[in-house]
């Protein structure tokens, strides 16, 4: 080979190529142009026919997915109609995987609230502890569904059922479905379960008027549930209640009931027992209908009038006859 014969097309590098086709571009079509122009700008050509409709790609033009100019090729390959249905196929499967995701995404915001909501139950987190920490794990996107308040979390309720007793209104939680709550799921050899009773007034506020009357219970003979105090009814009202009958009346029935029929839990029966009622004097004279601790008649067991002995009201006899409900009280 001559050392004047230029080399062919397809053995340039990718820099000689684009020169050699930026040469070509400037050949003029037949008919235009002068012959000497014409003549000059040929041998420029090489000598192979070269073909401009589909010139070989170059390697650089292959990594960067480069599709040729107008002006360097007829027309860049449109898609085929077979393509455009291959796209929406792509399309449709990235939908349908895009909602799955979504329900999926759905289903993983509902089981992290139910968690959240036994771990707050389980631990007793406190509604300010639960805000906050719902306040740290909304700032992340992936948590960013999740409410910002714990007692939407916990979904607690907005209407509460109460009864009124004057002066004020009292709510019955329950003691059957308590004690089936808090048995469920514990291990124990018990039969019978033994119940400690409690009620007191105590006020809410030190600006208004307004007391709070709780009945409480605890079980006794099983050791995992003996620290835990439950709320069987609350009354809150502006003074303690009028009538303590009425005040007393839904846990008195509940009560006969469980003592009578006892309740099942997890396919086992067990025996209700309430060994003890737990008062202050007060609420012990107020809960029973007797007079004031204070007062002349106040004795609880037996029918006689104290006297006052250095300032206190006291019951010397050791033999009077028991008390009943003839006797006066309040």
């Amino acid at each position: 080979m001559s050392s004047n014969q230029r080399k062919s097309f397809f053995d340039l590098s990718a820099s000689g190529q684009k020169k050699r086709l930026k040469a070509a571009q400037d050949v003029p079509l037949p008919g235009s142009g002068s012959q000497s122009s014409s003549s000059r700008r040929e041998e420029d050509v090489p000598d192979s026919p070269v073909p401009l409709s589909q010139p070989h790609p170059s390697s650089e033009d292959q990594a960067l997915g480069h599709c040729p100019r107008s002006d360097e090729l007829e027309l860049c390959p449109s898609a085929s109609s077979s393509d455009e249905y291959e796209i929406e196929d792509e399309n449709n499967v990235e939908d349908s995987s895009e909602e799955s995701s979504n329900d999926d995404d759905h289903d993983d915001d509902i089981g992290i609230r139910e968690k959240l909501r036994n771990w707050a139950s389980q631990y007793k987190i406190t509604a300010t502890a639960l805000t906050a920490l719902l306040h740290i794990l909304t700032s992340h996107i992936c948590f960013s569904s999740l409410p910002l308040d714990g007692r939407t979390l916990c979904r607690t309720p907005r209407n509460i059922n109460t009864v009124e007793v004057e002066p004020g209104h009292y709510s019955h939680i329950g003691l059957k479905s308590t004690l089936i709550k808090l048995m469920s799921g514990v291990s124990h050899t018990i039969n019978t379960v033994i119940l400690h009773i409690s009620t007191d007034g105590l006020p809410l506020f030190k600006s208004m008027p307004g007391e709070l009357w709780p009945i409480l219970g605890s079980i006794k003979n099983v050791c995992s549930l003996s620290k835990i105090v439950f709320p069987i009814g609350i009354y809150f009202g502006k003074k303690k209640p009028i009538d303590c009958c009425l005040f007393l009346k839904e846990f008195v029935e509940e009560s006969i009931d469980v003592i009578n029929n006892g309740i099942t839990i997890e396919g086992r029966k067990f025996q209700v027992l309430i060994q003890g009622i737990i008062c202050d004097t007060p609420a012990r004279s107020y809960i029973l209908g007797t007079k004031s601790h204070t007062g002349y008649s106040s004795c609880i067991r037996c029918k006689q009038e104290g006297i006052y002995d250095k300032g206190r009201m006291t019951f010397p006899s050791v033999n009077a006859p028991p008390r009943c409900h003839e006797f006066p009280s309040i």
